[in-house]
């Protein structure tokens, strides 16, 4: 995790026998997460507060409250910055 980017691991892989883990992450004003590709697993994020702009590959848009998004291993990613963004992450395994 990013400093200065509170988070909290809600499932472990270890606890899901490598299948998936879910955290929870409060995205300060200002910060984001640079341009990155998991090349083997998928990821679904939900924002549930503020403001994030999101990258899927080549399309980029301002996420808002209750914004949803899935990421297909492979593809790049980029997020922020933010308005102070709280956000939930699933990845599998």
């Amino acid at each position: 995790m990013a400093p200065g980017r509170p988070a909290v691991f809600k499932l472990l892989c270890d606890q899901t026998n490598g299948s998936i883990a879910v955290f929870e992450e409060v995205v300060p004003t200002g910060m984001g997460t640079p341009l990155h590709i998991h090349h083997n697993s998928d990821k679904v994020i939900h924002i549930y507060s503020g403001h994030f702009i999101v990258r899927l590959d080549e399309v980029m848009e301002e996420a808002t409250k209750a914004t949803g998004y899935s990421f297909h291993a492979g593809c790049s990613m980029v997020g922020g910055p933010s308005l102070m963004a709280g956000i939930f992450q699933l990845y599998t395994g």
